[in-house]
């Protein structure tokens, strides 16, 4: 993952791809992310806003269940013991807000807070690299709560099932299609042992990017880290790079049955390679300009022929999201209007997914979508929590923040060639899964 930090901007474009090229830091960058020079951590982030009343502050280590060489779920349950040993001397009404949660490529606790407490609370958060000196049995009866969160987020959820099954397929042999939760079997034999070689192992100091958001300033932050009594250790953490993805062609496709599944859908999941992307999170931009049309009713999206022209879906999401530096994942679901059967729907859904690649976008679509985009750059009220938001999801998913203000640039910079590029690329070759699910018979 490269260092994320304030700079001013060049774009240079290559055939369809954009670069940045960074420059000294200048004081006429608008973005509001401040990166603080500490390094005792991997990177240190303030946003400061003088409007907000309250401090979030967020400890994030980018080592998620990818990471875990043990049963599958198992980090989550570290993130549990994590958070229970930091704050078992606490009282959590004098902490404010506070979680924790695990994703596929990183772990994260927060706390939310007052300036008052700023201090007590960014001790309490580093409080998780602290060795688990729990009761043996309370860790062992915390398994039972995964229990009850796996009843409460897989069992009833019939779209937890579903998308469990699409990722094992899809991911199949990649650590990408680990299961956050695990399965009951797995949650039940969790080894203590294991849970504290993998917190050791993925908890460190070097390893941490500390975010800070509200109404604290450099020089308040500066000394909050100054009185900070921070463990030793022993060598810099190295960049981490995306998961391996498996490259072989796969098509198929299953007639599944889904408890509690309330109305029939088919889903299509396909990985596509594309264009070697040296920053996915600018790529994603134009990534997201091509779903933006797509998904719209304009002349050559996928909302006329499915919807609007022949009622043939009653609703439909389509999303794509770059996975690395050459891999687009595709997610489309759709459920049936009245009438009409899942294959009616699947072959509808092929036949306008094809006319889209085929054609490519239209030049009167493509400038709405990109004058929609824009504008809803230039729209935001608050870049504040804006900025805090997309530099936390960048983190968690290890990619590169992209400030507000160039996010609007490489929009605007985007060419209808651009994104038709990208749009030829889904036709391609990939690994691909379509699911009709149907509800199961009481």
């Amino acid at each position: 993952m490269k260092k994320i930090i304030v700079f001013s901007v060049g774009l240079i474009i290559s055939g369809s791809l954009v670069f940045l090229t960074m420059h000294d830091p200048v004081l006429d960058m608008p973005d509001p992310v401040v990166r603080i020079n500490f390094p005792s951590f991997k990177a240190v982030y303030l946003i400061p806003n003088r409007t907000s009343d309250r401090v979030d502050t967020h400890l994030i280590f980018q080592n998620g269940e990818a990471d875990n060489p043990y049963n599958e779920g198992l980090m989550h349950y570290v993130e549990h013991l994590t958070w229970l040993n930091a704050t078992q001397d606490s009282d959590f009404d004098d902490l404010g807000h506070s979680n924790a949660f695990t994703t596929l490529l990183s772990v994260a606790y927060f706390v939310t807070g007052t300036k008052d407490s700023f201090q007590s609370d960014l001790n309490q958060l580093l409080k998780v690299l602290e060795l688990f000196s729990l009761n043996q049995q309370f860790m062992e009866e915390e398994r039972k709560i995964i229990l009850r969160e796996y009843d409460y987020s897989a069992r009833e959820n019939p779209h937890f099932s579903m998308d469990a099954s699409l990722d094992k397929l899809l991911f199949q042999g990649s650590v990408r299609g680990r299961s956050i939760l695990g399965a009951p079997r797995d949650i039940e034999e969790f080894s203590i042992q294991d849970a504290k070689a993998l917190h050791s192992a993925t908890h460190r100091l070097q390893d941490a990017v500390l975010v800070i958001y509200g109404p604290i300033n450099k020089t308040r932050s500066d000394a909050a880290l100054a009185d900070l009594s921070l463990p030793a250790f022993s060598a810099k953490s190295q960049d981490i790079e995306f998961p391996s993805l498996p490259k072989d062609v796969i098509n198929t496709e299953q007639d599944v049955s889904i408890d509690h599944l309330v109305s029939p859908r088919i889903i299509f999941r396909k990985l596509v390679s594309a264009p070697f992307c040296p920053e996915p999170s600018i790529c994603q931009i134009k990534l997201d300009l091509l779903i933006s049309f797509l998904d719209s009713g304009l002349p050559g999206g996928l909302a006329g022929p499915l919807r609007f022209d022949s009622f043939t879906a009653r609703n439909f999401s389509l999303h794509a999201n770059y996975l690395d530096r050459t891999t687009i994942d595709i997610q489309f679901s759709a459920e049936p209007d009245t009438g009409i059967s899942l294959l009616s729907l699947q072959q509808a859904f092929d036949s306008a997914w094809r006319h889209a690649i085929e054609q490519g976008i239209p030049e009167d679509s493509f400038q709405r979508i990109k004058s929609r985009y824009i504008a809803g750059v230039d729209g935001i009220i608050d870049p504040h929590t804006y900025a805090r938001e997309k530099l936390i999801q960048a983190l968690i998913e290890r990619q590169t923040y992209i400030p507000l203000e160039i996010e609007r640039l490489i929009a605007s910079e985007t060419t209808l060639k651009d994104i038709n590029s990208v749009l030829k690329h889904f036709d391609q070759p990939g690994r691909q899964i379509i699911l009709r699910a149907t509800p199961s018979k009481e």
